[in-house]
C-alpha cells in the first residue's frame, strides 16, 4: 500500500491479492482492519505517532478518570438519598420539628438547672 491510500477494504484485498469477501467471512481481519484505519486516520501525517505504551497510559488514566467519577456520582447520590430522606421525614410528620428539638433541649437544660439549685 501505499502512503496516503485509504485503508479499506477493496484496497487491503486488492493489495493482497484476494476478493474482498474473504475479509468479510474473516471478521477479525475487518475488524482490525478498522481499527487500524480509525488510528491511521486519527494521527496527522508527519505528526507524532501513538505508541502502545502511550495508548496503554492514556487508557489507564481514562480508566482512573471513570473510578473516581463513578465514586463521586456514589457520594452524590448518597447525600441525596440522605437529604430526601431528612426531609421527608420532616414534611411526613413523623420526625420532630426544629422547634419541638429547641424546646426539649431547653427543658433538659432547665431540670438540670432545678437540680443543682435543689443541691
Amino acid at each position: 500500500m501505499h502512503h496516503g491510500t485509504p485503508l479499506t477494504a477493496s484496497a487491503i484485498a486488492g493489495a493482497a491479492g484476494v476478493d474482498r469477501t474473504f475479509l468479510y467471512r474473516h471478521r477479525d481481519l475487518l475488524e482490525h482492519l478498522h481499527t487500524t484505519g480509525s488510528r491511521c486516520a486519527e494521527t496527522p501525517v508527519g505528526g507524532p505517532a501513538a505508541t502502545q505504551a502511550s495508548l496503554q497510559a492514556d487508557l489507564a488514566n481514562a480508566n482512573a478518570r471513570a473510578a473516581r467519577l463513578v465514586a463521586r456520582v456514589q457520594q452524590l447520590e448518597a447525600h441525596l438519598s440522605r437529604q430526601l430522606g431528612q426531609r421527608a421525614w420532616q414534611v411526613s410528620g413523623l420526625g420532630a420539628s426544629a422547634d419541638v428539638s429547641d424546646l426539649q433541649t431547653t427543658v433538659t437544660r432547665l431540670e438540670q438547672h432545678i437540680v443543682e439549685l435543689t443541691r
